[in-house]
């Protein structure tokens, strides 16, 4: 931060505007809080590896959230892109949404019957 305000102009009304304080918000809650909710969740239930995909996974989310509310050109290669990784991280961790998604719950436990 200090070496960009000693190389760049800086130019205070658009620290103050309604997109920077929406990117801001949306790292915030969604990259960070969400993010982290949902990484320690799919921990818990998954294998450790599976969870790693959210670094890939982000990227694309956010390419996302700038054309939605940012009207930022999205070309076909981007779109090629997007789709690319989230082909690779499907196919790589496969097995472990198979068992996210298809989990099998265990029967209930059948409590011994008193006799009285």
């Amino acid at each position: 931060m200090i070496l960009s305000l000693a190389t760049e102009n800086v130019h205070p009304e658009v620290l103050l505007s309604f997109k920077t304080a929406g990117s801001l918000l949306y790292l915030t809650v969604i990259g960070s809080m969400v993010g982290h909710t949902l990484f320690y969740w799919l921990v818990a239930r998954t294998n450790p590896v599976f969870p790693s995909t959210w670094l890939y996974i982000s990227p694309p989310i956010a390419v996302g959230v700038g054309f939605l509310f940012y009207d930022e050109a999205v070309t076909w290669i981007t779109l090629l892109g997007v789709f690319t990784i989230i082909a690779g991280t499907v196919l790589v961790n496969a097995g472990a949404l198979k068992q996210l998604l298809f989990k099998k719950q265990s029967p209930p436990a059948v409590l011994p019957k008193d006799a009285a």
